[in-house]
């Protein structure tokens, strides 16, 4: 049968319908990779090292010394941001940002990452969220687990002001869900195994854990 002139199948129509776009947050999520696979790359690192003081390394040494370079990017594309500055926190970042014109919030750390790592950590970090709240604010819900009123502090911070929060309280950087061996044996053996079903069990349990987060933060 001959399709008749200027008339379009099923076929061509859905083609048509489904081209191809760009996520706008696609290149948050590439950066949000890139900062994870730093992070996993060192703790690899630091376990072939011996250096056990940072918990996931102590509790995860043998997967972390066996993961190469493409264990390390598998497990890093999970689609969070496996670092925490305070998101869920306003009043910690009005503080830290100098806008109730006090000094910085003098609050303990449970990170007990290498100094020079922390603070290389600590500046891909917020550069990443910062461009994130200014760029697309939803990404920075969903990708860096950050609440609305930090994503809205952030946004209207400047440069200046990123760099002093990045160079003076790097100290306070931690590891996302570093108490929760569960999380991190998980994600580093699916890393290491490659196996896919493994890997998207993972990225769901983290959004799980990343939602409640955000729900526990808002009530």
């Amino acid at each position: 049968m001959h399709q008749m002139p200027g008339s379009e199948d099923s076929g061509s129509r859905a083609a048509h319908v489904m081209v191809p776009h760009r996520w706008r947050s696609a290149r948050i999520l590439e950066a949000v990779w890139q900062v994870n696979e730093h992070l996993v790359s060192a703790l690899s690192e630091l376990a072939r090292l011996g250096s056990v003081s940072t918990v996931i390394v102590r509790q995860n040494s043998e997967c972390l010394r066996r993961l190469d370079a493409a264990g390390c990017m598998r497990a890093a594309r999970i689609p969070v941001l496996l670092l925490d500055l305070h998101f869920q926190s306003a009043d910690w970042w009005r503080i830290a940002a100098g806008l109730n014109g006090g000094g910085y919030p003098a609050t303990s750390s449970d990170s007990s990452l290498p100094a020079d790592l922390a603070a290389e950590l600590t500046r891909e970090t917020l550069i990443v969220s910062w461009l994130a709240v200014r760029d697309t604010p939803q990404s920075a819900n969903l990708l860096i687990g950050m609440s609305d009123a930090v994503a809205s502090l952030l946004g209207e911070l400047t440069v200046q002001q990123i760099d002093r929060v990045a160079v003076q309280k790097s100290q306070e950087l931690r590891i996302r869900w570093q108490s929760n061996p569960e999380f991190w044996q998980r994600l580093l053996a699916a890393g290491q195994s490659g196996s896919a079903e493994e890997l998207c069990e993972t990225h769901l349990f983290g959004l799980q854990l990343l939602g409640g987060e955000l729900m526990s933060g808002s009530s």
